[in-house]
């Protein structure tokens, strides 16, 4: 996962409450300004941190969110819906080989997204 240069200080991964999967193109950074279309928006999605396995975990899941587009995820972001500056950013990926791995990337507008689980580890040097 990339972070925009707000979320350097990780203790501010508590604001993060709105998961938005995306079309391509992937922005370059999470600096930059979403692309593509917008898929699916969920609210209320905020994560814990597990000291046992030292990564960010899902709270109160699943989350879920009605299909707003059809169309291919290539990506998604974590924001904050008061901090909107704070965002991270991964790639979806059928399968296996992305940061956020799901059973078909191919979205239909009308249907529910479910996300069960996610793990989040943020590497300060990758943004």
């Amino acid at each position: 996962m990339k972070t925009s240069q707000a979320l350097a200080d990780h203790r501010l991964i508590y604001a993060l409450d709105t998961f938005q999967i995306y079309t391509g193109p992937i922005p370059e950074t999470a600096d930059d300004p979403p692309t593509g279309t917008l898929l699916c928006e969920m609210t209320g999605c905020k994560l814990r941190y597990d000291v046992w396995s030292t990564a960010w975990e899902l709270v109160s899941g699943p989350w879920e969110g009605a299909i707003l587009e059809s169309g291919r995820a290539a990506y998604c972001r974590h924001t904050s819906s008061v901090r909107p500056q704070l965002v991270t950013q991964g790639v979806v990926a059928k399968g296996f080989g992305g940061d956020l791995t799901v059973s078909n990337d191919e979205f239909h507008k009308g249907q529910v997204f479910k996300l069960h689980w996610l793990t989040v580890r943020v590497n300060a040097s990758e943004k």
